[in-house]
């Protein structure tokens, strides 16, 4: 079985576009920890590419992942990842990641190259893997990359009355003949998801991919969290679209509300979606340390990989 543990894991996601200059439309809410947006009617022109995404299969099987087995299993780099953070997330030891890929550079990894996960039996793994607090999961929605590769989202809905945290879902790609062929795992931007939230979930998947394929969402690690509610909110916020309102510059302020000694980051995350599927997600992270009651300003670009941009959802927190 498999087992998450709390590490500095999360994704950070940069595609370079030119942006021209472009309307903005800002509106002015009551502070909340996540916030909803939609674009403007007359946004401006921008250059921008838009990928597009092979075609699936009409089916979707439902085989659990391709997790522990007699072969290992992939891990992409994401940005922020470390050898010994990796091993504390698939609950094995640092020197059997380091021999299980001696063709890896220890000291830099690269993001998007995948490394082995051994897993050689029931054994290695010293704690069993707790039943994850079920919560919804939508279908995944995959996104073409220009590099060949894609992104995977689903949208995840805590249906409980207790935040979350430690999140996983498996996505599972198969083949034109329905077999599970590959497995990744998606993690939200944030590390927790409070009571009635909504947030995508993501990963990247590297090339080479099947010609054609199809993916299914299957919910890996979910633990209760040690808050009961945001300790930062969002206040005002500004965002201007392109034309083809494929691309969101977003900028606002941040308010700490409460505050812990090992906590000095501002991390706020921006999701697009185009008709209710997540299509772009963004986050932005700020290394400074702050105090109840300060705020301070955050600034990011966020992309659609091919859809329209119909709404926007933000969420913010200290860790």
């Amino acid at each position: 079985m498999l087992i998450m543990k709390k590490e500095g894991l999360y994704l950070l996601w940069m595609i370079t576009f030119v942006f021209s200059s472009g309307c903005a439309a800002a509106t002015s809410v009551s502070p909340t920890a996540t916030q909803n947006f939609v674009p403007p009617l007359t946004p401006y022109q921008v250059n921008t590419i838009t990928p597009t995404i092979k075609p699936t299969a009409t089916s979707f099987p439902t085989d659990l992942p391709l997790l522990p087995s007699p072969t290992p299993f992939k891990h992409v780099i994401q940005p922020g990842d470390t050898l010994y953070g990796i091993a504390l997330k698939y609950n094995i030891s640092l020197d059997k990641l380091v021999s299980a890929n001696p063709e890896v550079d220890t000291s830099i990894l690269t993001i998007g190259i995948e490394i082995n996960i051994p897993f050689e039996g029931a054994e290695d793994l010293s704690v069993p893997t707790p039943t994850p607090y079920p919560i919804s999961i939508g279908d995944p929605v995959c996104q073409a990359a220009n590099d060949g590769g894609m992104w995977c989202f689903s949208v995840i809905h805590n249906n409980k009355n207790l935040s979350l945290e430690n999140i996983g879902v498996a996505i599972n790609l198969y083949d034109s003949d329905n077999t599970l062929v590959q497995s990744h795992i998606a993690i939200p931007p944030l590390d927790y998801v409070f009571p009635d939230q909504k947030i995508p979930v993501s990963v990247y998947i590297n090339q080479p991919l099947p010609e054609i394929f199809q993916a299914t969402a299957i919910l890996i690690t979910s633990f209760p969290g040690e808050r009961d509610s945001p300790l930062t909110e969002i206040l005002n916020h500004e965002i201007q679209y392109s034309e083809n309102q494929t691309i969101a510059q977003i900028s606002g302020a941040i308010r700490i509300l409460e505050s812990t000694p090992d906590e000095g980051q501002i991390w706020v995350a921006a999701a697009a979606y185009s008709k209710g599927d997540p299509v772009g997600i963004r986050k932005w992270v700020s290394n400074q340390n702050y105090k109840p009651g300060e705020e301070t300003l955050f600034e990011m670009i966020l992309y659609s990989f091919g859809p329209p941009i119909d709404e926007i959802q933000l969420f913010s927190e200290l860790h």
